[in-house]
């Protein structure tokens, strides 16, 4: 359930971006002929970019505010989020790697890897030595991070103290900095834009 100071908060910003939008709105003007068109078009467009400068910055105002609250709910409760939901994985036993909750899922999902560019010159070396004619076509205009990750292999290895297993890759691509695939972590939020009507009971205390 909403608390009643974010729903306070954007009304108030709902109304300052009316309020700013309002002023660009002014009935032309009721006079003969049209010699007054120019300046009253040119100050029309003036308006109408100041109120959409205006809009704008109220908006990042706001998307700035969710960010930071975003981040301090990882912070204060991200460890006790992963440890829940990892009790909840083991509790549900089986092959699924994730927990369906009223408010949405969590768990695991299995991922190929990642690779980022870090040095583009670096790394149009390092493909035109190890990438085929056909893969190097793509990469002519700016380079395929696709084709980069493709053509790197990875292997196993077992630690011998512990005896996980993880990979790594033999041929890193020059420039290039890998993510190994494996098993990543996600929240996931529901899809629809509002709780299901049990979520909302069960949070609201409503039986």
């Amino acid at each position: 359930m909403a608390d009643n100071n974010d729903i306070q908060e954007r009304d108030e910003i709902l109304a300052i971006l009316e309020q700013e939008f309002a002023m660009a709105q002014r009935r032309e003007p009721q006079e003969d002929g049209l010699a007054w068109l120019p300046e009253w078009f040119l100050g029309k467009r003036g308006r109408f970019a100041d109120a959409r400068k205006a809009i704008t910055e109220r908006y990042r105002q706001y998307i700035a505010h969710i960010d930071a609250e975003e981040r301090a709910l990882w912070y204060r409760w991200g460890d006790d989020f992963y440890m829940v939901v990892g009790e909840d994985l083991d509790r549900q036993g089986g092959k699924k790697k994730s927990v369906k909750y009223l408010t949405g899922q969590a768990g695991y999902r299995k991922t190929k890897g990642s690779l980022e560019i870090v040095d583009m010159q670096a790394a149009k070396r390092w493909a035109a030595e190890h990438l085929s004619h056909a893969q190097l076509v793509a990469a002519i205009s700016s380079l395929n991070k696709t084709q980069l990750l493709e053509a790197v292999e990875w292997e196993e290895e077992v630690d011998p103290e512990t005896g996980e297993v993880f990979v790594r890759p033999t041929n890193v691509p020059d420039g290039c900095t890998l993510t190994p695939p494996g098993d990543t972590f996600y929240p996931a939020p529901p899809k629809t834009k509002h709780l299901p009507k049990a979520a909302l009971k069960e949070l609201e205390g409503v039986s």
